[in-house]
């Protein structure tokens, strides 16, 4: 009976042993880092764009058609934004905050105090963590404005 060990089963050669192994450990301290409480959990990660610009983004066959979002100097919408940040972005956060939540808070583009306590409202309305920075999670069960009044808000 012949026993093969985990290099010759799997066919890993020494150097990408040697790489699987760092990933394994870089791993394995971002989740001892988080839960020592080291890393915010919940919070969006460096991995996160940084949210930056405002623009459309949707299809006309969705339902709701097109929305203004949030969006990455990369165009994706699962981008993050917090406290401080003053960009198109948070205009467009804001102005889905005003419009399609109710809440009247400043539409300057300014991440303050009022954006953050309206976007815990909404958070917890939506289902969403309260942390009052906007993330990926948040992204995807937010309701943004509609290109084109009157229709319903829309979820990106």
């Amino acid at each position: 009976m012949r026993v093969l060990n985990a290099r010759s089963r799997l066919s890993i050669s020494g150097e990408k042993l040697k790489n699987l192994k760092s990933a394994l450990v870089g791993i394995g301290l971002t989740v001892i880092a988080s839960t020592l409480g080291l890393v915010p959990a919940g919070s969006a990660s460096a991995a996160t764009p940084k949210c930056t610009v405002r623009d459309l983004w949707g299809s006309s066959s969705s339902g709701v058609g097109f929305v203004w979002a949030p969006q990455s100097s990369s165009g994706t919408v699962k981008c993050g934004m917090k406290s401080g940040d003053n960009n198109k972005a948070v205009w467009a956060l804001q102005d889905a905050i005003v419009h399609c939540y109710s809440i009247n808070i400043g539409v300057d583009g300014d991440f303050g105090p009022q954006t953050v306590s309206a976007l815990k409202t909404v958070q917890t309305r939506i289902g969403a963590s309260a942390d009052g920075e906007y993330g990926p999670q948040t992204a995807g069960l937010i309701k943004m404005r509609p290109d084109n009044e009157p229709a319903a808000c829309g979820r990106l």
